[in-house]
């Protein structure tokens, strides 16, 4: 099944829409998630960023990647994920922001190409919306 990905771009940085997709697709293909989902995902400037930082999570500055879940996961006892979906069947996952400065800088000290590190930040934001937090 395909997935519906949605990429805005509110920077004057192309982003490869194939790689946003790709990113999506493995990271749900390695979660086990074999529905078919909605994503978006807005690729914002770091004054963008610091305002959903600070208007959502209360932090001052700008960060790397914010996702916000439409439906929250919950596990079951067999530990398989249960997942609410629409009337068609499809699974709105939520929203991903991603800071492409922020990618830029993250993306140099780490020696990494920038669609490398964009890579990574939007796997990252599916697995918050999967409900897979870190510490």
């Amino acid at each position: 099944m395909a997935n519906t990905v949605c990429v805005f771009n509110e920077t004057k940085t192309a982003v490869k829409k194939r790689l946003v997709l790709k990113a999506v697709t493995e990271t749900l293909k390695e979660q086990k998630v074999t529905d078919k989902v909605l994503v978006s995902v807005t690729f914002v400037s770091d004054r963008k960023m610091a305002k959903l930082h600070r208007k959502y999570l209360g932090i001052s500055g700008t960060t790397d990647v914010i996702s916000f879940p439409i439906n929250e996961l919950k596990r079951m006892e067999t530990d398989e994920k249960q997942i609410q979906t629409d009337e068609n069947g499809n699974i709105e996952l939520g929203d991903i922001f991603v800071c492409i400065p922020q990618a830029k800088r993250q993306a140099e000290e780490n020696k990494l190409k920038v669609d490398q590190e964009i890579y990574k930040l939007v796997s990252h934001g599916v697995l918050h919306l999967l409900g897979i937090h870190h510490e």
